[in-house]
């Protein structure tokens, strides 16, 4: 499972970062560039859709895709424009930018939404990126008990499953690798400096698998 955690401007991070092999999430209201990033640093890239969520404001088209059309380095994905907790209204949103991203793109899951629901434009993308209400720092709420659902009908399709905003602490991790998440992202690791639990989840990972060989 791959894991990203937000960005930072130290050149000393971004090393520590690309030696245990954890990716950056930038965002249009990020002030790190992902070109700022060191190239051996994996990248992927947020819509800013929880900043406007958590302020109150709405989608800028135009920030998004003037600071999308600014990138010039590599990025492994784009999470399409989407509402937070937006159903229906986000399904509509993310469908009228299919087409505009030029990058490899992950539609967003929201609460309500189903596969079969949103087959039609998930089919177009390239990942799903599972959003979603969730209960902050566990691994409860809407994101978490719909997982395994999209997990498995985006795996039978050949589609890669993305969880956002999923717990920094080992457990957390942990349990999304065991649903058979493909990538997280959560910031806590850079915000809270955690990166030490990486390899620590690595080892926690590999005993667990000695255990059940034996």
């Amino acid at each position: 499972m791959m894991i990203y955690t937000g960005t930072s401007w130290s050149e000393e991070i971004q090393k520590q970062c690309a030696d245990i092999g954890v990716g950056m999430m930038s965002s249009p209201v990020d002030i790190v560039h992902p070109d700022k990033i060191i190239s051996n640093v994996s990248v992927s890239c947020d819509n800013g859709a929880f900043r406007n969520f958590r302020d109150g404001t709405k989608f800028n088209e135009e920030n998004f895709y003037a600071w999308l059309n600014s990138i010039n380095r590599k990025i492994d994905f784009v999470s399409l424009p989407d509402i937070v907790c937006g159903g229906i209204k986000s399904y509509e949103l993310s469908k009228r930018h299919v087409g505009n991203i030029s990058h490899k793109k992950y539609f967003v899951v929201q609460d309500g939404m189903t596969f079969d629901f949103v087959y039609p434009v998930l089919s177009e993308c390239d990942g799903c990126f599972i959003g979603g209400s969730t209960v902050i720092g566990k691994q409860d709420g809407w994101k978490w008990k719909i997982a395994p659902h999209f997990v498995e009908r985006c795996h039978e399709i050949g589609l890669p499953v993305h969880m956002g905003r999923c717990p920094g602490n080992i457990r957390g991790m942990f349990a999304a690798q065991n649903l058979g998440i493909d990538s997280m992202d959560s910031s806590t690791l850079m915000r809270n400096q955690r990166l030490w639990r990486i390899p620590k989840l690595n080892q926690w990972i590999k005993e667990q698998r000695c255990i059940e060989v034996d």
